[in-house]
């Protein structure tokens, strides 16, 4: 097969320099008008009121301003009052972890009000830990990873609350046990 010179290769159709239009900058200030103008448009077309007006509504009895505040106040009182010592409290917390089956659990609810934290797992390898902490997250929970040391082994635990209550720590293991993850309940001191 014969060498061939491409560099010497005639053109073919060889593309001729268009006449020059407008600018670019032309171009975007006339499109950026043009979306500005239309903006206005439909602000000005959907900011204005609908011309049927609706008269307001009479009440037979209403509430009384102050029943209103000091319901408002109550709740706002409530939600100040609550201080989570969770942060402060759980890393010096240390729950041993037994080589025996806990005993069967009972049904009584526990009476005495506190802040709990549920235990969903406890594992050696940090990657499983991880693992069901991420699918918690997926379901809605809020999980945190903690590593115990026990016997020189190191225990990556994956932890649920804090929950402040007994009523709320009801309803968190109800949700974890629907998503089929038992859990101990720790409370913190």
């Amino acid at each position: 097969m014969p060498a061939r010179d491409y560099a010497k290769r005639p053109k073919k159709g060889r593309m001729t320099v268009a006449t020059a239009g407008l600018p670019s900058w032309v171009w975007f200030a006339t499109g950026l008008a043009t979306g500005l103008f239309a903006a206005l448009l439909i602000y000005i077309g959907f900011g204005t009121t609908s011309d049927t007006q609706t008269d307001p509504v009479a009440v037979d009895n209403p509430v009384p301003d102050t029943a209103i505040d000091k319901v408002n106040d109550g709740v706002l009182g409530l939600r100040d009052d609550i201080e989570w010592e969770f942060y402060e409290i759980f890393p010096r917390a240390e729950v041993p972890v037994s080589e025996v089956e806990p005993a069967a659990e009972t049904s009584q609810p526990q009476t005495a009000d506190g802040v709990y934290m549920l235990q969903v797992g406890s594992f050696q390898d940090p990657n499983d830990a991880d693992a069901l902490r991420a699918n918690l997250i997926l379901q809605g929970f809020e999980a945190t990873l903690y590593e115990a040391e026990k016997d020189g082994q190191t225990w990556h635990r994956v932890i649920v609350g804090p929950v402040g209550g007994t009523l709320a720590l009801s309803r968190m293991r109800t949700r974890l046990a629907e998503h089929d993850h038992p859990a101990l309940t720790l409370r913190i001191r």
